[in-house]
């Protein structure tokens, strides 16, 4: 109707009454007992009178194609669907099992109902970015039914919902998660999982092997455990570092948190610091903006100042227009009406489509593509980064000639390259971007030169380590649409005086007000303890806040979290403690960052 795609699959779901149960009729009360999830069993059940209600996720998907949905005028009810009891006959056995008063009790009647299910088991939900009026509400079970439609609420009469609601985004879905195959693989997958406790560090099953970086045979090489990103399959670690160099004065982890992860992590982690790591970087978002409005636009919608000199390379916040935070991307300017935006790769459609909204509500005369497949892209980082790159460039890398925060193209081997120095690892290095198919050859003439200076390929559990001792923000886990750059130590990115951009009036409405919460550096007090995000923080045993992020600091000997904490709290020193599977494991509050304090290794 409106020439959109919405990833929705419909499966059925079966529902049964047993009875009647003696026990049940008893009472004489409707609904007498409360609602229970089986989780082992993947059912939950409830009372009706002296009925057993039994809803079922304990059989094979069974999906719906869109056109085999029937219409009102067909049915009354087109979501319920003939009961297949062959579907039920097993659930129901180990039902009974479970609970002997259903023993013998008949089915009286039963249905398959429809549900929704997305790629990520999430809702869709809000204004469509390409149809203006048009807004989503989909996939939304009861237990969204009232704080969905509150935030439906918030977002309609108020412009923003109270909630970051970016799991549920429209425009969060890549490209490929648009097509029918797809959206009926992990449909079927969404399903089978619906009661699945799963890990924080753990990938989805299938569909895999969708993507591939242009590096993706050389860290195969090397030994990698891939992990699913945005279809993509990324280096976690690669265990051809197993046992290379020492791994630090942490114990090994056990239990849930050695789930998906490796020593060799630790390794990796350590080399890059005493030497040089190649990182594949090919997954993030690129996106190129050009035409005569193109530093209008993102005056407008980032944070920092853009009228910078081509060449130059900044750091910059997205805001919603209530001044939370939307995303963070790193933008180098390559001529004067030609801008080159990196987001991560989850965050890339979302981004994508933020800034072509606000190029179109603003009628602005711009280009805006996704350029990410056209580029491989590498980091080269570590004390040992400036040499390598020299062995394998004739370009001059040093401080004057090539800047921190600047960019310039170089030839690397016989290979073009875009060269960035940043880095997000708090070490000496760059970022390549080379035309996709020059990727090997560079990469194979920075593994040559690298051989003399103990170059290593690392995953992005080292990257992630690497960054929290450096104290760097880690999106939507560290940042969202309810924290502002106040909270959380980016004002330094914010440019009050280049005029105005979106959120800066709210942001201007809160200067003069001290935040309640500020985001915290914790160290476990422990080497043994380990957490892995979104705990909670207790002071005098009472919640106070939250772990939004946490790794192992390698290099500090210490592991770390960070919190979003009471601004009384947020101050070094205080001591709070981590609810972790109901231990209170004791944490103090540190100065940060952790690591290289004054930026020297970054500028060496």
């Amino acid at each position: 109707m409106a020439g959109v795609e919405v990833p929705l699959m419909p499966l059925e779901h079966q529902y049964v009454r047993l009875g009647p149960v003696p026990e049940l009729a008893a009472n004489g009360v409707e609904i007498g007992l409360p609602i229970t999830r089986i989780h082992d069993l993947l059912m939950y059940c409830r009372q009706h009178r002296e009925f057993f209600g039994v809803g079922s996720y304990n059989h094979a998907p069974l999906p719906v194609e869109p056109h085999a949905i029937r219409s009102h005028r067909e049915t009354a009810d087109p979501s319920k669907h003939a009961f297949t009891p062959q579907d039920f006959a097993g659930p129901h056995a180990q039902l009974c099992e479970l609970m002997p008063a259903l023993r013998g009790k008949p089915i009286v009647d039963g249905f398959n109902g429809m549900f929704c299910f997305t790629p990520d088991s999430m809702p869709i939900m809000g204004p469509h970015p390409d149809v203006q009026g048009l807004w989503l509400a989909e996939a939304l079970w009861i237990t969204h039914a009232a704080g969905a439609g509150r935030a439906l609420a918030e977002w309609l009469d108020c412009g923003a919902p109270s909630l970051d609601l970016r799991e549920a985004d429209v425009s969060r879905f890549q490209p490929h998660a648009l097509t029918r195959p797809y959206v009926r693989v992990r449909g079927d997958e969404t399903y089978l999982n619906t009661h699945t406790i799963y890990h924080p560090a753990e990938p989805m099953k299938r569909p895999r092997a969708l993507r591939h970086t242009p590096f993706h045979a050389r860290f195969a090489a090397q030994g990698a455990h891939f992990v699913e990103v945005a279809g993509w399959e990324r280096a976690a670690w690669c265990n051809a570092n197993a046992g290379v160099g020492g791994s630090g004065s942490l114990p090994l982890r056990s239990g849930w948190a050695a789930q998906h992860w490796s020593a060799v992590q630790a390794h990796e982690h350590l080399l890059t610091r005493s030497a040089a790591a190649l990182f594949d970087m090919s997954t993030f978002c690129k996106i190129e903006v050009e035409g005569r409005d193109a530093l209008a636009l993102l005056q407008w919608v980032f944070t920092n100042n853009m009228d910078i000199a081509p060449g130059r390379v900044v750091y910059t916040l997205l805001l919603e227009q209530h001044g939370g935070i939307r995303s963070d991307m790193t933008v180098v300017r390559l001529a004067p009406e030609h801008f080159r935006v990196l987001s991560g790769a989850g965050a890339g459609p979302r981004d994508l489509a933020w800034l072509r909204l606000h190029a179109r509500t603003r009628n602005l005369d711009v280009r805006i593509r996704d350029v990410t497949s056209a580029y491989g892209a590498v980091g080269i980082w570590g004390p040992q980064a400036r040499a390598v790159l020299a062995g394998a460039t004739n370009a001059a890398l040093d401080n004057s000639a090539f800047p921190y925060y600047s960019a310039q193209p170089i030839t690397v081997g016989m290979a073009p390259c875009l060269a960035m120095r940043v880095s997000y690892v708090g070490e000496l290095g760059w970022e390549l971007y080379t035309p996709a198919e020059y990727s090997l050859h560079v990469w194979d003439a920075l593994w040559e030169a690298g051989r003399a200076h103990g170059l290593i390929a690392a995953g992005t559990g080292a990257m992630d380590s690497l960054r929290i001792e450096k104290g760097y923000r880690r999106l939507t886990f560290d940042t969202d649409a309810n924290i502002t750059p106040f909270e959380v130590d980016l004002l330094h990115v914010v440019r009050w005086k280049k005029g105005d951009f979106c959120g800066r009036a709210a942001l201007l409405a809160r200067r003069e007000t001290p935040p309640d919460k500020k985001l915290a550096c914790l160290t476990l007090n422990h080497a043994r303890d380990v957490v892995l995000g979104r705990e909670p923080v207790l002071h005098a045993g009472k919640p106070v806040g939250y772990v939004t992020s946490a790794n192992s600091g390698y290099s500090v000997g210490r592991n770390v979290a960070y919190a979003l904490l009471p601004a009384a709290l947020a101050v070094p020193g205080s001591a709070v403690e981590i609810e972790y599977f109901g231990a209170a494991l004791p944490a103090t509050v540190a100065a940060e960052p952790l690591f290289d304090p004054d930026g020297a290794r970054l500028r060496a």
